[in-house]
């Protein structure tokens, strides 16, 4: 393991930093690369990619925009943090080989842990210390939820993770689970944390509304945000502002939805293109709507919720 671990490292030092201004850092699905997004709104573009010894098949970037978690695209398939991607060396931590089909999740809030699932395994794990020296927790068995696991989110501790299955549920790195909503027939797309983690939000593209539970840990009520007769068809991503506004991105639509959690009132930004996520970059202000596909002609494109409009980034 540690000649694997030096020759990683070695390769990494022919890796260059970036030029100019970060506003944060995606995966390159077309060619498995990790590349940073430099430059201003009007004026973005994506720089080299980070030059390492495999391909990237999945990749999680931490808030502060110097860590990533990923999945090697080698056989088997590694789980691997990248640290310091912003110097002309990132290292390169090993954290071991993964079953094939196993997916990265998410990262919490803090950026200092994730979850991994892997369905064919009937799994999640738990990274831990991802802002230190990670590590890998032993497999907690997801076979008693209610299904796939479709949308999920992780607590600030690191150590329980909130996923939609049909219904929503908890599951810790103890083993310890909880059933928060029974409704087994939810298509649930996104989940999001709101007042200080106390209460969560969710999108359900079956019933094409927004929920809110208010207190989901002890006795959640739930009040619906929006619905279809707002102008859903196929909400697929959320995302809470600091002002506590809720976006909504909405595939089949081509939309964003803004909600104000306060009066309830909802505002439509038409977009040029149907969005597939809203993640935020290091620049918590700009949020990625696309992937780049490998049969993906449309630009990179961004959502700036200051000006609440969107800025494209040249593919190439």
């Amino acid at each position: 393991m540690k000649i694997v671990l030096a020759l990683l490292f070695t390769a990494g030092l022919f890796a260059a930093g970036p030029a100019g201004p970060v506003a944060g850092w995606t995966l390159d699905s077309r060619t498995g690369t990790v590349r940073a997004v430099t430059g201003l709104p009007g004026a973005l573009r994506l720089a080299d990619a980070v030059v390492l010894p495999f391909g990237v098949t999945a990749a999680e970037f931490t808030p502060s925009g110097n860590r990533a978690l990923v999945l090697t695209a080698s056989t088997p398939s590694r789980l691997v943090v990248l640290k310091a991607l912003q110097s002309i060396a990132p290292e390169i931590a090993d954290l071991g080989e993964v079953a094939d089909g196993t997916r990265l999740l998410a990262t919490n809030a803090k950026g200092n842990a994730a979850i991994v699932y892997s369905a064919a395994q009937n799994e999640l794990r738990f990274v831990s210390g991802l802002d230190r020296e990670p590590v890998l927790s032993p497999p907690v068995s997801t076979a008693s939820l209610a299904g796939p696991i479709t949308a999920s989110i992780l607590d600030d501790a690191g150590q329980c993770a909130v996923l939609g299955t049909g219904a929503v549920e908890t599951l810790c790195a103890d083993a310890s689970s909880s059933r928060v909503l029974p409704d087994t027939s939810l298509n649930i797309t996104a989940l999001v944390f709101a007042n200080s983690n106390h209460d969560l939000v969710l999108a359900d593209a079956a019933g094409k509304h927004i929920l809110r539970i208010n207190g989901y840990s002890q006795a959640p009520a739930i009040t619906t945000l929006a619905s279809q007769s707002n102008g859903l068809v196929r909400p697929v991503a959320l995302a809470i502002l600091a002002s506590g506004q809720i976006l909504v991105a909405d595939a089949d639509a081509q939309t964003i939805f803004t909600i104000d959690a306060v009066t309830g009132l909802i505002v439509s930004t038409p977009l040029d293109i149907a969005p597939t996520q809203l993640r935020p970059l290091t620049d918590r202000t700009l949020l990625l709507l696309n992937d780049l596909g490998a049969l993906s002609a449309l630009p990179f494109t961004l959502f700036a919720t200051e000006a609440m409009r969107t800025y494209f980034v040249p593919a190439n």
